[in-house]
């Protein structure tokens, strides 16, 4: 690989999205920018975008944005794969920031930069705080993320779900009576910041209650390895007999954690994804550390 690296974002309202850009940038000393914005938040978004904008021009980089619509799937990856053009260089440095980008988006990404034979970085930026309860709300109709919905065996015993547990279990309440699968586990941060742990499993617990017999595990997103080594083994203990599908709903670093597993031997796993109406509009506060994965 020569040349400099390659940094592709998705546009938000938050103070970290500026903060965790401009860090970047001056660390990084990117050659291109490619950053994707909502167009139903694009009204939201549009000072921070001016702002990163400039900042990332100010370092000599190339600057390039594309908006997409966030309720139509293909028409969204149809504009992703269509900007992603301008990465040609094989083997070249990407950096997605997936801090502020939505989980279908970040998976879609992912896949369509390593099938294009990039070295790809997941970068997630940890803010200071959550100011406020809930972050979102109004759960959507679940679907299959568009060309990684996964190879589904009919001759199998059916699906497991899989399924990381943010502040919002409403989502992962909506996934599993969609998909009806034949067995559920679920993986909770441990440890305690942000009361991850007790907040997640009182919230599932009280849409829940006995009604759902779950397998569970514990991840570490903000010293571990966001759960990678704890989900390859579920995958390899229940692909055999089982069609999985996947979904992070839980800390952001755990959909960079899920395609590592899917791009390690595994791309017949599918991911969903479940999209929220109503967001804070503050949402968060500050920033606090940088995670880079290595994809």
């Amino acid at each position: 690989m020569t040349g400099k690296p390659a940094y592709i974002g998705y546009a938000s309202w938050e103070e970290r999205y500026v903060l965790g850009g401009e860090k970047l940038c001056s660390e990084k000393q990117f050659s291109q920018a490619l950053i994707f914005y909502s167009s139903e938040s694009k009204h939201l978004t549009a000072e921070n975008r001016g702002f990163i904008r400039g900042f990332f021009k100010a370092y000599g980089c190339r600057v390039d944005t594309a908006e997409l619509p966030f309720e139509q799937s293909a028409t969204s990856w149809k504009e992703i794969r269509r900007n992603l053009e301008i990465v040609e260089e094989e083997g070249k440095d990407v950096f997605v920031d997936i801090s502020t980008m939505p989980r279908n988006v970040i998976f879609t990404i992912f896949n369509l930069l390593t099938n294009k034979g990039c070295n790809v970085k997941s970068v997630y930026h940890s803010p200071s705080g959550y100011p406020n309860e809930p972050l979102c709300r109004d759960a959507g109709t679940p679907y299959l993320i568009f060309k990684l919905s996964g190879e589904f065996d009919l001759t199998k015993k059916g699906t497991v779900f899989i399924a990381t547990v943010g502040f919002n279990p409403e989502r992962v309440a909506m996934a599993i009576r969609h998909f009806e699968p034949a067995h559920v586990i679920l993986g909770f941060q441990k440890g305690n910041p942000y009361e991850n742990l007790r907040k997640s499993v009182e919230s599932f617990n009280n849409i829940f209650g006995a009604s759902i017999k779950a397998e569970t595990f514990h991840f570490d997103t903000y010293g571990g390895d966001a759960g990678f080594a704890g989900l390859t083994e579920l995958v390899s203990k229940y692909k055999n007999e089982y069609n999985i599908v996947m979904g992070s709903f839980g800390p952001k670093r755990t959909a960079a954690a899920m395609y590592r597993v899917y791009n390690n031997g595994n791309t017949e796993i599918g991911f969903c994804y479940v999209p929220m109406k109503t967001y804070d509009c503050v949402y968060s506060t500050g920033l606090e550390n940088t995670f880079i994965d290595q994809i």
